[in-house]
């Protein structure tokens, strides 16, 4: 099975990697139920799940946060159900060092009354592991995620969580270099994980005939697209922050993980990266993208970094061409401000 990311015009780029998808029955070790004070209290965020007609279930995680996840055919949700977590020690590892880099920041914000200890800006928040990993260690999260059935989910777990739900804030929009007429297109096996397909020169709104189109070519492994825009990172940090003038200046990590679209996020945050305000910045990187995982590093190490492999306290990189070379199909990089 293949998750794929196709950007239409003059440049047509097809990106695809191999992906684990989950059983259509995941297993369900860490499945509770709603009681009936939840049921009543989240009626309007179970109702908007209900209306994609997919199945739903509710984990109590590691974490001792309830999340709301797919009941079928979803690699994220078949580990959360089975084992309780979703990447649970690397995103604590990483957590803790961007705590501990922090700290030789200035704690600063636009509200003269005080600032928020920690912020994190999650790209790709799928179904909120991370973002509510965050809120139960005190932190607050910026969740950018765009696909409509994942920001249900997400819906639903801020209200299953009240005493964590002020600490995320969702922005239900997808990041890339700019503004561009895509769809997003969702499959029938890892429903939680949509591909991009987005028109390079061309910015009229996807017609019906077009996704009819895209959906009969993918021989059943798309199941249905959603028409967006993609917006710049830049702008979606601005307005986050607009909105809470209490998050502080510096943000303690951000992290990507937008199926092989990290390079161009990482492009449309150009202002973000250059303000020296982000110490730690966890990524997720493709063998097979646009650009090459080669120039995504070199990119990252221009804007000041030092690079490394899988956790922030490997070795760095010294040369991207090698490790691009060698690298599996996916991998993810942590990299620091010195």
């Amino acid at each position: 099975a293949t998750v794929s990311v196709l950007y239409w015009g003059r440049e047509e780029i097809m990106i695809t990697v191999g992906c684990l998808l989950a059983a259509s029955a995941l297993s369900a070790r860490y499945e509770r139920k709603l009681s009936a004070e939840e049921t009543s209290a989240c009626a309007k965020e179970i109702a908007d799940i209900n209306s994609f007609n997919v199945p739903w279930k509710i984990a109590k995680t590691k974490g001792g946060f309830s999340l709301a996840v797919y009941g079928a055919n979803d690699g994220v949700s078949g580990e959360i159900l089975n084992h309780g977590q979703w990447e649970g020690a690397i995103a604590m590892e990483t957590y803790i060092h961007a705590k501990d880099k922090i700290l030789t920041y200035p704690r600063t914000c636009k509200d003269p009354t005080g600032c928020h200890e920690h912020a994190v800006i999650d790209v790709g928040a799928n179904l909120g592991w991370w973002s509510f990993s965050a809120a139960a260690l005190g932190m607050n999260s910026v969740a950018v995620e765009g696909a409509p059935t994942n920001l249900a989910f997400l819906a639903l777990s801020k209200c299953l969580n009240p005493e964590l739900a002020p600490r995320i804030r969702l922005m239900p929009t997808l990041v890339g270099e700019g503004t561009q007429s895509c769809v997003l297109a969702m499959p029938s096996q890892n429903v939680g994980d949509g591909a991009l397909h987005c028109k390079l020169l061309d910015q009229s709104s996807w017609t019906e005939d077009e996704i009819s189109t895209l959906l009969v070519a993918s021989n059943g492994y798309l199941k249905t697209a959603y028409r967006t825009q993609i917006r710049k990172l830049d702008d979606v940090v601005q307005e986050a922050w607009e909105a809470d003038p209490k998050l502080p200046d510096y943000v303690t990590l951000l992290k990507m993980d937008i199926e092989g679209s990290e390079f161009r996020a990482f492009n449309g945050s150009k202002a973000l990266f250059g303000s020296k305000k982000v110490p730690t910045f966890f990524t997720e990187i493709w063998k097979i993208v646009s650009g090459g995982p080669a120039e995504y590093i070199q990119a990252i190490k221009d804007a000041g970094y030092v690079v490394r492999d899988a956790t922030c306290t490997n070795n760095p990189i010294e040369s991207p061409e090698s490790f691009a070379q060698n690298m599996a199909a996916i991998h993810n990089l942590c990299a620091t401000l010195p």
